[in-house]
């Protein structure tokens, strides 16, 4: 991995025209297991992400931001509780649970009293994210949050932005298709989800409204009395 990252940061800019990149903090859609370690995950579940003395995120940005080209952080708001897919998408799920789902709970319950849904959101944002939004700052230019409904938008943007005030935020929640200014008051940019690619390919016309809404605004932005929100689309290159 360590003779890896030069490579792929070299790929990416051999392409020429590149202005940023979005890739995964979380493991995917999955919000148990992330590239990089953190002092609680990394306690309560070791599995949870790579060693203490490796982080992967953090190589992964340095290199690009060394190279002239932005990063943006993928994150699954569902965090470490599974919100959204449960235990059985959990990547220790054993048949009958997920002892990582457990170790999660146990803590948010022991600091915060309790694992109702708006505790775990609570705890998604200010343990979570907080810690990775302070260790890296600058490096990241912006967040997209998937499935954010499963999240606090509200504590979400301020925990990052208190770290990075020019940073810019998405949140993968409300319509898609055409694409609207669905969070005024927090996003920054469309998350702009394609149709899933269990349903459509990405050259589908299904997808289509989303570029024809931004071509029809005046200027590429959703306005909302006065709070904007760039027109984005975050469409796959592959097929799966």
């Amino acid at each position: 991995r360590q003779r890896i990252m030069p490579f792929l940061h070299a790929r990416v800019q051999a392409i020429g025209g590149v202005e940023y990149v979005l890739f995964n903090l979380s493991d995917a859609a999955h919000g148990d297991a992330y590239l990089a370690p953190h002092s609680v995950l990394t306690a309560i579940t070791p599995a949870a992400t790579p060693n203490n003395d490796r982080d992967l995120f953090m190589e992964l940005a340095q290199g690009f931001q060394a190279a002239g080209i932005k990063v943006v952080a993928y994150v699954a708001t569902q965090g470490p509780a599974m919100l959204k897919h449960g235990a059985e998408k959990a990547f220790d799920y054993d048949g009958s649970g997920s002892q990582a789902m457990t170790n999660w709970s146990n803590y948010v319950a022991g600091v915060y009293g309790d694992t109702t849904l708006d505790t775990y959101k609570q705890a998604f944002a200010e343990v979570i994210v907080d810690e990775y939004a302070q260790r890296y700052g600058a490096l990241i230019d912006g967040w997209w949050f998937d499935h954010a409904s499963y999240g606090n938008m509200p504590l979400l943007h301020d925990t990052v932005t208190a770290y990075n005030t020019n940073i810019v935020i998405a949140f993968n929640d409300g319509q898609k298709v055409p694409l609207i200014n669905n969070n005024p008051d927090y996003e920054d940019y469309t998350a702009g989800h394609p149709t899933p690619q269990t349903q459509a390919p990405a050259s589908d016309p299904a997808n289509l409204p989303m570029l024809t809404s931004i071509e029809a605004t005046p200027d590429g932005f959703f306005d909302d009395a006065g709070r904007k929100s760039l027109g984005h689309m975050f469409m796959p290159m592959q097929e799966n």
